[in-house]
């Protein structure tokens, strides 16, 4: 049973944490393993006094007696002979090794813990099981703990702006932690753009950034007024979208005139005619003459961009393409944060993951993270994808493979099937055995049944207000025994989902903090979110 346990959360912390890792298996052992070991063509398992190889078809092969308490096998290159030996001490290289695997693993890590790598799997060998998963190498996670904003590239330059900074590079395969200025921009709320010959980052002031000087600069400041988000010229002429507004503005004289106000997402220039998105569900379309009219949609509208010659318009229930004045649906019940065309196939985000549609499926790249607006970009050598919690890049060549040359895992296939019911099974078994030894998560539960009401709006929020240390969706889901999927498909009901209600919630417990006199450093731990943000958005009225 502890065996169990202990593979069981590892499963959840791979599944969790680790986007560039696939959880197979524990390897069907009927005893434990005291170290493991590889020599790049087998792996090596060293039992109490005997050491073993184990092949592709689950079979163990005696290799010879163990001496000692642990083996190791290495390549003695005056020889050019493989050697295996036998000592009571774990090296220290291998320790080191191990470490990085410490937060996958389901309890403190200890020295005995040891790792090995075959081809593209990972073995762990942790309290005597030996766990397997395959590595995706495609897929790495750039600045960490960064809430991406926006990436903006061409060649020799890129800027990925952020929450927590704006960082600058200018050779494509590294990806440095030069910020563009320390004060002026630690954040951004917005996108870097190039108009004509010049540079400007959509703060929430206006900045001009200059490649020359690399000093940024203030055009407009915005305290007190529409913020900016994005700039675009349309007709010979420069137009700005604010978080509340949309209209022409002077980048020499600062005059800024607001043509509609609404709560914007996205504007771009589709054929001869500019199409601005909002979140009241209006797709407002602007001619060269400057005439506006307008659609609306039946949900949220988060992202415009083209697609197959339409505009493809991301809802918040679904993907839609305007072509020949007409809406269609291209993806149905599936919120859409931003998405973009690969090669003939779309490629999407939203707070669940990042995805591709192929031939009427959704295929996953990555799972279980929340995505941002304005942060989904390509160019020749990456995609990029920005995260709550850092960028999610995938090289081109390696996108296309996994597109196009893999099959999909949500496709009929009844190995995956089998695999996947099992799985499932095994969790909801290790959620049954945690529930029965957790008194915490049994009063959860009751807490929910005390109610005895469905997932609501006014159910979380008191979930949330009375209990600090929820401070994401995803957080919020395990607090309740459910999914983020499931949160929001009940809110769905009450036109809201869970990052919404999330953010909603926490204004108001920044609000009620503020005048109960608490400190912004209070307010930002106890909401979760950085002081300026709290500040911008939390307090700003």
């Amino acid at each position: 049973m502890k065996q169990f346990l202990f593979l069981m959360t590892f499963l959840f912390v791979i599944a969790t944490f680790s986007q560039d890792t696939t959880f197979i298996r524990s390897l069907p052992l009927n005893k434990n393993v005291r170290n493991i070991d590889s020599d790049g063509e087998f792996l090596y398992l060293r039992f109490d006094n005997s050491l073993y190889t184990w092949n592709d078809f689950d079979e163990l092969n005696f290799v010879q007696e163990g001496k000692f308490k642990y083996s190791w096998v290495n390549f003695d290159v005056r020889r050019n002979a493989k050697v295996i030996s036998h000592n009571d001490i774990i090296k220290q290289s291998v320790i080191t090794s191990s470490k990085r695997m410490a937060n996958l693993l389901p309890g403190t890590y200890n020295y005995t813990t040891t790792i090995a790598n075959l081809g593209n799997k990972l073995y762990v060998c942790y309290n005597g099981l030996v766990l397997e998963y395959n590595i995706t190498p495609e897929i790495t996670r750039i600045h960490r703990g960064n809430s991406i904003r926006h990436i903006y590239t061409e060649p020799g330059f890129r800027v990925i702006s952020s929450y927590d900074g704006v960082f600058i590079d200018t050779i494509f395969d590294q990806f440095s932690n030069i910020k563009m200025d320390e004060y002026m921009t630690k954040y951004s709320n917005g996108e870097f753009v190039k108009l004509d010959s010049l540079y400007y980052l959509c703060q929430d002031n206006l900045i001009k950034y200059s490649r020359v000087s690399k000093e940024p600069e203030t055009v407009i400041n915005t305290e007190g007024s529409p913020r900016f988000r994005k700039l675009l010229k349309f007709n010979n002429k420069i137009f700005a979208l604010y978080n509340n507004a949309f209209g022409e503005v002077n980048l020499k004289t600062g005059e800024r005139t607001y043509l509609i106000h609404d709560e914007f997402t996205d504007f771009l220039q589709y054929k001869d005619k500019l199409y601005i998105s909002s979140l009241s569900s209006v797709l407002y379309e602007m001619n060269v003459e400057g005439g506006i009219s307008k659609y609306n949609l039946k949900a949220p509208i988060n992202d415009l961009s083209t697609f197959d010659g339409g505009l493809l318009i991301g809802t918040s229930s679904g993907l839609f393409i305007l072509k020949d004045s007409k809406i269609l649906e291209v993806i149905p019940n599936t919120e859409i944060v931003q998405a973009l065309e690969y090669q003939g196939k779309i490629i999407f985000s939203n707070n669940l993951g990042l995805y591709y549609f192929s031939e009427e499926v959704i295929s996953p790249l990555v799972e279980n993270i929340e995505f941002n607006k304005m942060a989904l970009h390509q160019d020749q050598y990456y995609l990029y994808a920005g995260s709550v919690n850092g960028l999610y890049v995938i090289k081109n060549n390696q996108l296309k493979d996994i597109i196009f040359n893999r099959p999909t895992i949500l496709k009929t296939d009844h190995t995956f099937i089998i695999i996947t019911s099992t799985v499932v099974i095994l969790i909801l078994l290790f959620v049954s055995l945690l529930m029965i030894k957790k008194k915490k998560q049994q009063n959860k539960k009751n807490y929910l049944l005390k109610k005895k009401t469905v997932i609501e709006k006014q159910v979380i929020r008191e979930v949330l207000i009375n209990n600090p240390k929820i401070l994401s969706v995803g957080q919020l889901a395990e607090f309740l025994n459910t999914s983020v999927v499931q949160i929001n498909r009940h809110l769905k009901n009450e036109q809201t989902t869970g990052l919404v209600l999330l953010k909603a919630t926490m204004k108001e417990i920044a609000i009620d903090m503020y005048d109960h006199g608490n400190s912004l450093e209070e307010i930002s731990k106890r909401v979760g979110y950085s002081k300026r943000y709290v500040k911008n958005n939390f307090l700003k009225d």
